[in-house]
């Protein structure tokens, strides 16, 4: 199963989000899976293209999905997924 990690400022929007163990065979079917788990999910991290958001970030492993991916990166079930919302201020 692929694993899921998310960052903490996550939770702030959705407040039950946890670590997640899911089948999917790439980065769309997890984010539908994510949106079924969480209702929104998907609308949060993704653009109406379906495109990852600009301050989204995903990792697959090490390797970047870079912003504006249609998400149809491959996922091996051993993978593991960090999803993070970057942060800006001054």
């Amino acid at each position: 199963m692929i694993t899921v990690e998310f960052t903490s400022v996550l939770k702030n929007f959705f407040p039950t989000l946890r670590t997640e163990y899911l089948e999917a065979g790439d980065l769309q079917s997890l984010v539908e899976a994510m949106d079924r788990k969480y209702p929104g999910f998907s609308n949060y991290i993704t653009e109406d293209t379906g495109n990852l958001r600009e301050h989204v970030h995903i990792y697959i492993g090490d390797i970047p999905i870079r912003r504006g991916s249609d998400l149809r990166e491959k996922l091996a079930p051993s993978d593991k997924v960090f999803i993070f919302q970057a942060i800006s201020g001054g």
